[in-house]
């Protein structure tokens, strides 16, 4: 695995989007990576539903039930990820599941790391790589969604999946 100079999360200078490394954090790489990425985590949860907290989500990575990518501009450290395998539809399939994807920088962070996550989903038996978004969907979902908000429901997230 490429060792990188970790640096603390900084927005690179100048207006060209930089193009962005991930690199897979092993449970034992956790203590040095884990004070520089604690606080974009606590900022991702923040919008959340309280369902996890640093430590809870810091016990996953540790465990290996979670696995944190470094988003890496050359050496310095612009972001991170979380992913996790989960299984699929009625457990016959697992996927790969985008948990978070923050960017400290610039550019397009998920296109950059897409082909990374696809290759890694697909060593471990993915069939899908799946993040969820609280953005609205498209126009051809507003029907559904004002016919179900009538009688009661809310948008909550919207579900995006990519088979590889």
């Amino acid at each position: 695995m490429k060792q990188a100079k970790i640096m603390p999360l900084e927005k690179p200078a100048g207006n060209p989007a930089p193009k962005f490394e991930f690199l897979p954090i092993q449970p034992v790489q956790l203590g040095r990576v884990w004070p520089l990425v604690a606080p974009g985590v606590a900022e991702c949860l923040e919008g959340g539903r309280g369902e996890a907290s640093p430590e809870s989500v810091l016990r996953d990575l540790a465990t290996g039930g979670k696995l944190l990518w470094l988003g890496l501009s050359g050496e310095k450290l612009v972001g991170f990820a979380v992913t996790q395998v989960v299984p699929g539809n009625f457990w016959s399939e697992l996927l790969l599941y985008l948990v978070w994807i923050a960017p400290h920088a610039g550019g397009d962070f998920l296109k950059d790391g897409l082909p990374t996550f696809e290759e890694y989903g697909r060593s471990v038996g993915c069939k899908r790589v799946v993040f969820y978004s609280a953005r609205e969907k498209t126009r051809s979902g507003k029907a559904f969604s004002r016919r179900v908000e009538e009688i009661g429901f809310k948008p909550h997230y919207v579900e995006y999946v990519k088979e590889i």
